[in-house]
């Protein structure tokens, strides 16, 4: 088996050819959590970059939603003759 092969084996990988872009180990492991295919986990380091978009885009949002929302309650009180 290839470089990145591990000693769990996929019924799903056999059928494909070994130049397959996915390795029959990264086929099993993602259909059952083997202790032969190890890796570090997702989340084991922050990805800053993504939450500091993550937090930039949701205070943007609300600001704006905000800012629309006094807009619309201003227009509201003028068209309805309370201000």
């Amino acid at each position: 088996m290839g470089p990145l092969a591990c000693a769990a084996s996929s019924t799903l990988a056999e059928p494909f050819p070994y130049c397959w872009p996915l390795p029959a180990c990264l086929l099993s492991c993602s259909l059952t959590w083997s202790k032969f295919c190890i890796w570090e986990p997702v989340n084991a380091k922050s990805n800053w970059v993504k939450v500091g978009l993550s937090l930039g885009t949701l205070v943007f949002v609300w600001i704006y939603l905000i800012g629309q929302h006094n807009e619309d309650n201003l227009w509201y009180k003028r068209t309805n003759g309370l201000e």
